[in-house]
C-alpha cells in the first residue's frame, strides 16, 4: 500500500500495484507525515493535529496514539522517530508500547526531516539550521554532523547498506554523504527548485530525486552522473518511493506510478473511499442493528461523524474501531428482518 497525507486533514491509502483506493482516514489537523511499519500491518499518521495516530491496516482501527504534533516521522524495526512540530527536538518512541525512548536536542532550529536506518539503530535529522545530525537511536548519543547545504534540509534517506545518507534541500541540491568519514561523496544540482524527496534504489546503485520543479531525476551513486530526467507534473513533487521497477510519486493530491527505466507514466490513483471506512463485517453490524457504542461528534468543518466500537464475534478478538462519515440511510435504518439477532 501507499499512503499520503494532505491539508484537508485526511490520510488516503491506495493498494499497489493498481492504486485502487482503500481507505480515507480522518485527522484533526493538516497531515504532513505518514509511515508504515516494516511489516505493513500498521501505519502512523501525523502533522499539525495534536497527536500521531497509529492505525491497524487490517481492521482500520486505531491501535496507538503519540501525543505530539510532528513535521516528519519514520518507522523502522520497533521504533518510530518524530520531528516535533516547530521545534529543534527529535524523539524516538517504541512502536508497540508507544513510550518515549530517547530525545535529541542538538539542532539549533526547527527540524524538518527525520529518517531511521533499516535496522532502527540510527537516526538522521535535518532542518532549518542546514545541518544533518546522526544519532544512536537507543542512547541518544550524537554520532556525526554533516554540514554543507546552504538551505533548509527537507528530505533524507539511508542507503540500503547503511553506509551513506542522501539529503535534499531548499538550495536545489542533493548531497550524498559517507557516514564513516562524515564527508560529502557527491553533490548534485539539476533541479530548478527545492529538492523535496530522495530515495536510494533497493540495490543502492541509483539515487532518485524529486522537487518542486515537477521533475524526477536519477543519478548514478558511484559516479554522480545523471541518468535521466522525467518531467512528471507542472506542480511540485513532494515525495517518492521505489516499487520494484517503478516509482510511486506524489504531486499534490495526485499519486502516480512511473517506470524507473522508461519514461512513460504508469497508473494514476483514483479517489480513495470517503464514506466506506468500515469493512464488510463491521458494515453488517451496522445494518443488522447489533449493539454498537455510538458517539456522535461534529468536526470543525461541521461534518457529523459517528464513532463505533464492538467486538465482531465471539470467535474473533478483533475490534471494529473507526470513524466514518455519517450516512443517515444506513446508520438510522431499521435492521432488516433477515438479520435480526437474539444474542
Amino acid at each position: 500500500m501507499v499512503a499520503t497525507g494532505a491539508q484537508d486533514r485526511t490520510t488516503r491509502v491506495w493498494r499497489l500495484p493498481g492504486l485502487e483506493g482503500v481507505r480515507e482516514l480522518p485527522d484533526e489537523g493538516f497531515v504532513g507525515a505518514v509511515a508504515f511499519s516494516p511489516d505493513g500491518r500498521r501505519v502512523a499518521t501525523g502533522g499539525r493535529g495534536p497527536e500521531v495516530v497509529v492505525w491497524d491496516t487490517g481492521s482500520w482501527g486505531i491501535v496507538g496514539r503519540i501525543p505530539r504534533s510532528v513535521a516528519s516521522l519514520d518507522w523502522a524495526a520497533d521504533r518510530i522517530v518524530l520531528a516535533v512540530q516547530d521545534s529543534a527536538t527529535v524523539e524516538v518512541w517504541h512502536a508497540s508500547t508507544y513510550e518515549l525512548e530517547s530525545t535529541f536536542t542538538g539542532h539549533i532550529d526547527d527540524v524538518h526531516a527525520v529518517r531511521l536506518s533499516n535496522d532502527g539503530n540510527r537516526v538522521a535529522s535535518g532542518g532549518k539550521d542546514h545541518a544533518i545530525l546522526l544519532w544512536d537511536s537507543a542512547t541518544g548519543e550524537e554520532l556525526g554532523v554533516f554540514a554543507g547545504h546552504s538551505g533548509v534540509v527537507l528530505t533524507l534517506a539511508f542507503s540500503p547498506d547503511g553506509r551513506m545518507i542522501a539529503s535534499g534541500a531548499s538550495d536545489k541540491t542533493t548531497r550524498i554523504w559517507e557516514i564513516e568519514t562524515q564527508e560529502p561523496v557527491r553533490q548534485q544540482g539539476g533541479h530548478a527548485d527545492r529538492v523535496t524527496g530522495v530515495e536510494f534504489s533497493p540495490d543502492g546503485t541509483t539515487l532518485a530525486t524529486v522537487g518542486r520543479d515537477g521533475a524526477l531525476r536519477h543519478w548514478d551513486v558511484a559516479t554522480g552522473d545523471p541518468l535521466d530526467k522525467v518531467s512528471v507534473a507542472e506542480e511540485a513533487l513532494t515525495s517518492l518511493r521505489f516499487d520494484g521497477d517503478q516509482h510511486v510519486v506524489v504531486a499534490g493530491d495526485d499519486v502516480s506510478r512511473i517506470s524507473v527505466k522508461g519514461r512513460a507514466a504508469g497508473q494514476r490513483a483514483g479517489s480513495a473511499p470517503h464514506a466506506r471506512a468500515l469493512d464488510d463485517r463491521c458494515s453488517r453490524l451496522v445494518t443488522c442493528g447489533k449493539s454498537l457504542i455510538r458517539e456522535k461528534q461534529t468536526n470543525e468543518r461541521g461534518v457529523a461523524l459517528v464513532r463505533m466500537a464492538r467486538e465482531l464475534d465471539v470467535d474473533s478478538p478483533e475490534i471494529c474501531l473507526t470513524t466514518l462519515m455519517s450516512v443517515g440511510s444506513v446508520i438510522g435504518a431499521a435492521p432488516p428482518a433477515d438479520c435480526l439477532v437474539t444474542d
